[in-house]
């Protein structure tokens, strides 16, 4: 039993068969192991035998080492043992696989980065990171050798190799933060049958497209090509910057609902060919007239924001100067830069006033076009008295022909919008004017038709044939009050000046949107709470920072129920799109500061941000 227990002695000539038995010893006296006998012929052993470079599991090489390995039965490898050093054990020799356990091992590895491609295309897209796509990268994937440079850690990493144009491209995430871990693997260039695949990096990286032709992520744009692939972005704009994102953080409920779809309530048609600087610049301004010489109306607020926020959507940086932006413009066409920016307001209806109808503006079913969106149009009153008025031939036929040409349009519209404020101002007298005013301001107005309206009687008269129309259609009538073009007369558009026609109105039950209202917004804030036949908007009033305070002033003065969104774009695109903007980003501002102090539950904020961009508008139009 005794020389059972003890490993064969070395044969001069030949290597060990085999390791010594779990728990025997090999050695002398006290149990002190000995080297092995030398073999005759070989050289002295070195004090620091060199470590040979370690091979992948599986290989057959693990267990060779320096000092005479020798080839073993079925091609395996066994260790002579002969780079023991004294006092030391000798290292045992490798284990000899069988071809069917070399099989199933690379079976299973291959199995493993199988598992490892499926985790790489559910890496997560993260909200609060630049997504950037790879269009259709093709790559293969393969095991990262446990040496050299390429040793991951143990709980193994993700390391992304592209082939562009015949270089590769390490792809690291900027600021060197850590890379997702998923599985130690590396992404090289295609081989052999391997399947392309598609990746969605979910951080900032050093090759990030940049430069005019960078592709941007816009507010409303539909999503990627795929699922879980987002569209690239501008790595000059942080999430934060993008225009469809809100300054402060919200609870989801709240942030989706001030991102969600508004209906624009108030907004006139955009010019429908190129536009040279010097228009684009009188379109932007409320003078109507060009800039003083030395000067440009891109030195605006309005200017400023149309660089900051409009440029991206047109594939420019942000704050791109003037003479970039009317030339990217005019590179897109017209038609290109008003989809874009009109989609980028996220409207899902425009509501279009007819009130400077021209064959150089859109049309409301154009907008809606290239808007995506639906459209429909509000009437203006003395753009069809306009008409009427250089066809009829005497005051009777004028008085006639104007009412029958308002029941018409109105058959067709949503809304009906008088513009009594701008023309004459809100001092006007409440009452109906009587049929033999009307007749001899008619024979006046017939003698000079081209002229715009401004005799007070026929502008009253147009007001209550609205009224009436209104009424028997259930149509809602808005009227434009506050600041307004330079030919107005600021101080007569205050609302509270027409309360004896509100009043009046009111045993009627037609709706009275008063729509602008800054800086009257007080005045109109007490007529919504006090006449349940008032609603309002502020959207001239959103023109940056300072939107926040009206929109929280109205929050604190006005019913829920009663507010709405009205962008008042017109001319250009880029106001439109800059209205919506400003009211999502000063709603969001009001509703976080009501959060943070407790006053409001997230429920309420959600439901009043609906209420406000698109619920009451839906009622109050019938949509």
């Amino acid at each position: 039993m005794r020389s059972q227990d003890r490993s064969e002695d070395a044969v001069p000539g030949r290597p060990a068969t085999g390791p010594a038995k779990a728990g025997a010893p090999t050695g002398g006296a006290g149990g002190r192991p000995t080297r092995p006998p030398a073999v005759p012929g070989t050289p002295a052993r070195r004090e620091t035998p060199p470590a040979a470079p370690e091979e992948p599991a599986g290989s057959g090489m693990s267990g060779a080492r320096a000092g005479g390995p020798a080839a073993g039965p079925g091609g395996g490898i066994r260790g002579a043992g002969a780079g023991a050093v004294d006092g030391e054990p000798a290292a045992p020799a490798a284990v000899p696989l069988a071809p069917a356990a070399v099989h199933a091992r690379l079976d299973a590895a291959s199995a493993r980065l199988e598992a490892a491609r499926a985790r790489l295309h559910a890496v997560p897209v993260r909200l609060d990171a630049v997504p950037v796509r790879l269009d259709a990268v093709p790559v293969r994937l393969e095991a990262l050798p446990s040496r050299g440079d390429d040793a991951l850690p143990p709980t193994g990493g993700l390391r992304r190799r592209a082939v562009r144009g015949g270089e590769v491209a390490e792809l690291r995430p900027r600021g060197g933060g850590a890379v997702p871990e998923v599985s130690p693997l590396r992404a090289v260039a295609p081989m052999g049958d391997v399947t392309p695949i598609k990746i969605a990096v979910s951080a900032r990286l050093d090759t990030v497209p940049t430069g005019p032709g960078a592709v941007r992520r816009r507010s409303g744009a539909p999503a990627g090509d795929g699922p879980g692939v987002s569209p690239a972005v501008s790595p000059a704009a942080s999430p934060r910057d993008l225009p469809g994102d809100l300054p402060v953080a919200l609870p989801d409920p709240v942030r989706e609902a001030v991102l969600a779809p508004l209906v624009d309530h108030h907004c006139r048609g955009v010019e429908r060919d190129d536009i040279p600087r010097a228009r684009f610049e009188t379109l932007i301004s409320d003078s109507g007239t060009p800039a003083p010489p030395g000067t440009t109306h891109f030195d605006t607020p309005l200017g400023t924001a149309i660089r900051r926020w409009c440029a991206p959507l047109l594939d420019l940086d942000p704050h791109a100067s003037p003479a970039v932006y009317v030339s990217r413009r005019a590179e897109l066409g017209a038609d290109e830069a008003n989809r874009r920016l009109l989609r980028a307001a996220g409207a899902a209806a425009f509501l279009v006033d007819t009130g400077e109808a021209r064959p150089e503006l859109l049309t409301a079913a154009e907008m809606g076009r290239l808007g995506g969106a639906a459209a429909d149009e509000i009437t203006s009153v003395e753009q069809v008295e306009q008409r009427i008025a250089e066809s009829a031939r005497t005051a009777v036929d004028y008085m006639a022909a104007l009412a029958a040409a308002l029941h018409e349009r109105a058959a067709r519209a949503v809304g009906l919008a008088s513009s009594i404020a701008h023309r004459h101002g809100l001092h006007f007298d409440p009452a109906r004017p009587s049929r033999g005013s009307v007749i001899a301001a008619a024979n006046r107005r017939l003698a000079d038709p081209r002229e715009p309206l401004a005799d007070p009687v026929l502008l009253r008269h147009l007001l209550w044939a609205a009224v009436d129309v209104s009424r028997e259609r259930g149509l809602p009538l808005q009227m434009p009050t506050g600041y307004g073009r330079a030919a107005f007369d600021p101080h007569r558009s205050d609302p509270t000046l027409m309360t004896g026609f509100l009043r009046i109105v009111q045993q009627l039950g037609v709706p009275i949107i008063l729509l602008h209202c800054y800086p009257f917004h007080r005045q109109a804030a007490h007529l919504a709470c006090v006449f349940p036949h008032v609603y309002l908007d502020v959207g001239l009033a959103l023109t940056g920072t300072a939107s926040s305070s009206v929109i929280g002033e109205l929050l604190d003065l006005v019913p829920f129920h009663k507010q709405m969104f009205g962008s008042g774009g017109s001319g250009v695109a880029e106001i439109g799109f800059l209205g919506a903007l400003h009211h999502r980003r000063a709603l969001a501002r009001a509703l976080a500061t009501r959060l943070e102090r407790g006053e409001w539950a997230a429920a309420d904020a959600a439901r009043v941000a609906h209420m406000i961009g698109a619920g009451n508008a839906r009622r109050v139009y019938r949509l």
